[in-house]
């Protein structure tokens, strides 16, 4: 408590809220009586505090106290909204009125009218994006030196243009040596900024396989194409997709769930994460599921085996597992067949062994065309590659997990844990193929360009093509495409009428008994 002789001598620090000369007004309940009485205080710093008290004597400092309010100096909480939020506030705003929407949504009435300034940007934005993002771009606190930014992203684009590896140290040492500020550090937190501020992130080289080719939207578009007119040509009874995919034995994963801090995380497994079979899965457009082709590591049937999976699966005992030629026709005579009426296609992948001058002979027996997918696009527009494989090798993860905890396992006499055996992963290969429904196969032909309509209805449910996929323009390119395809049908057409046209006004003329005034009326 402080005497108010003392406090005439400063002027108390107004702070928001309070009136010109420092005082501010507050309500105070009179017992019980519910009435309500004003009461002014002043606000003073702690700096004033101190002073004051340093200049007064005892008498002063024990007389009738004053009650002051100290100024709290922890700054204010800073909150964050998200854009989607901003727009909704924005829009409560509009319909009402500023000072209600502040009340509302705890919001001040400042932040509300910069909202609004910007309304059609913030609603854009969350068009675009989704309305996760907190802030639109450009916000923030502006980069220090532009130009030194500029130039070291340009510089990190030409060194991955040359396929040059370009880590996060090297980033910090050229730009320490880019920097005019002797003080510049490049520190981890720069770092962080600098490649968030660029939508840069830390990859893991893809290998050949992966990499699509430059063109590739060119030729996932003329292999729509192509395969459109093939249909309406031939008017196949029925279309088949199938592909390779390999079954490890030890399913381990690399990531497991284990205490914060832990030096050695440690994952018991068989010892076999290299062992795998390979199966070959294969379905058709109706939704219909053939048997699964497994290629397994013996030579000599088991005759167990047989019994209890050669209904279920087609077990191909060649002690590879790998396809080559002579499984590949194998596979097409064992699962496919030979056809005596009707026309199909099958839609697969250009591995060696499909387009080999073998496997083109033993297609020709089976009367089966083909339509080979581009390399580089399976990821794209595979459908065993879409659709199938990964929750096939999710179920079959599963099952392996499962036999990991409760399932019996044998050791060998050196104690280590021997692979699953035949018998279980085949039922695990099983279990999978049976997961996936008849309505996730029609989706997946429909989602690989591969539907039952030819005149562009299913176009928007071609996956790689919808908002968000890997490449939504293409979808413009493919009915551009289209469109001009029709056009220049309609062009040939025209022509061969006037060729027509031409060669029998030639017969007419070489006719001596035709006359233009020849037709009779009777």
């Amino acid at each position: 408590m402080i005497s108010s002789g003392w406090m005439q001598e400063m002027e108390p620090i107004p702070e928001e809220g309070t009136e010109a000369d420092g005082s501010e007004w507050g309500a105070t309940s009179d017992g019980g009586t519910g009435k309500r009485t004003m009461r002014k205080k002043e606000v003073y710093t702690s700096e004033q505090i101190n002073t004051l008290v340093r200049k007064m004597s005892d008498d002063e400092f024990f007389s009738e106290p004053r009650e002051v309010e100290v100024e709290n100096k922890e700054s204010k909480t800073r909150k964050s909204y998200s854009l989607e939020f901003k727009k909704k506030v924005v829009r409560a705003a509009r319909s009402g009125n500023i000072s209600k929407a502040s009340r509302i949504f705890n919001v001040s009435r400042q932040c509300i009218q910069e909202w609004m300034k910007r309304r059609s940007e913030i609603s854009d934005e969350v068009e675009r994006s989704g309305g996760k993002k907190k802030r639109l771009d450009g916000g923030g606190r502006p980069v220090g030196d532009k130009e030194f930014d500029d130039e070291l992203l340009n510089w990190i684009k030409n060194l991955r243009k040359e396929n040059k590896r370009v880590s996060r140290r090297i980033i910090q040492r050229k730009a320490q040596e880019m920097s005019k500020c002797d003080t510049f550090m490049a520190s981890n937190g720069w770092l962080e900024s600098f490649l968030k501020r660029h939508h840069l992130t830390t990859r893991r080289a893809t290998t050949v396989c992966q990499r699509p080719p430059s063109d590739y939207q060119e030729k996932i578009v003329n292999f729509f194409l192509f395969v459109e007119k093939q249909r309406r040509n031939h008017k196949y009874d029925h279309i088949y997709a199938c592909d390779e995919t390999a079954v490890y034995l030890d399913n381990s994963n690399t990531l497991t769930v284990d205490e914060k801090g832990a030096r050695q995380v440690s994952v018991h497994t068989t010892g076999h994460d290299k062992m795998h079979i390979t199966v070959m899965l294969c379905a058709r457009e109706d939704g219909y599921k053939c048997r699964p082709f497994v290629l397994l590591p013996n030579k000599r049937p088991i005759p167990v085996i047989v019994e209890k999976y050669g209904k279920k699966l087609e077990l191909c005992w060649e002690g590879r597992t790998f396809f080559n030629d002579a499984t590949t026709s194998n596979f097409l005579q064992k699962v496919l067949g030979t056809s005596l009426f009707g026309k199909r296609l099958l839609v697969w992948d250009s591995y060696r062994c499909h387009i080999s001058a073998e496997t083109k002979k033993k297609l020709k027996q089976l009367r089966l065309e083909t339509a080979v997918i581009p390399g580089g696009t399976t990821k794209f527009i595979q459908a065993p590659d879409v659709f199938w494989n990964s929750p096939f090798k999710a179920k079959i993860r599963q099952q392996y997990e499962d036999w990991m905890i409760h399932g019996e396992k044998s050791l060998t006499a050196a104690g280590n844990m021997r692979a699953p055996p035949m018998d279980v992963y085949l039922g695990w290969i099983c279990e999978a193929w049976n997961f996936l429904s008849s309505e996730l196969i029609i989706k997946s032909f429909r989602g690989c360009g591969l539907g039952p309509n030819l005149d562009g209805e299913d176009d928007d449910c071609i996956q790689c093509f919808k908002k968000g996929g890997e490449m939504p323009e293409g979808l413009l390119l493919l009915k551009k495409r289209r469109d001009d395809a029709a056009e220049k049908e309609i062009c040939d057409l025209i022509d061969e009428v006037e060729i027509e046209g031409d060669e029998n006004e030639e017969e007419r003329e070489d006719d001596p008994n035709f006359s233009d005034a020849s037709v009779e009326f009777e």
